[in-house]
């Protein structure tokens, strides 16, 4: 460990905070108070030439907020779905969907509905609606 110090300070200072941080939760202190007690060692350590000191609050946050991997996934995963499901629906109201749409209100002509109660039923425009009646 000694080699370690001489050759890379800095990263011989975190190791010693964070194997600190280690070291109060194998001994069963909550993370709060595992990570607030080496942050205080760090400092009166002067750790990383007073960073801890300066960005108390910071590596605070970050030392409390671990990276979820599962979570992140899973989040990743969700937001695909939500955009292939937009995609998706946008695509039916391109063809399938305004297809059934144009074949509900053919249906509805030849049963001789009022071609704006058909445009209201279907969501058609009326114009689309009176385009239909005229080639019915």
């Amino acid at each position: 460990m000694r080699d370690f110090k001489k050759k890379c300070r800095a990263l011989y200072d975190y190791c010693r905070y964070v194997n600190r941080v280690k070291g109060n939760l194998k001994a069963g202190l909550p993370k709060t108070d595992a990570v607030k007690d080496a942050l205080d060692y760090a400092i009166r350590g002067n750790f990383l030439d007073g960073f801890f000191k300066v960005q108390k609050m910071e590596v605070l946050n970050m030392s409390l907020t671990e990276f979820d991997q599962e979570l992140y996934d899973r989040n990743r995963r969700r937001e695909g779905w939500e955009e292939g499901e937009k995609v998706g629906f946008e695509q039916g109201e391109r063809s399938g969907i305004v297809i059934g749409k144009q074949e509900t209100a053919r249906n509805m002509l030849a049963r001789n509905y009022p071609v704006t109660d058909i445009a209201e039923i279907t969501g058609l425009p009326l114009a689309d609606v009176e385009k239909l009646a005229v080639h019915q």
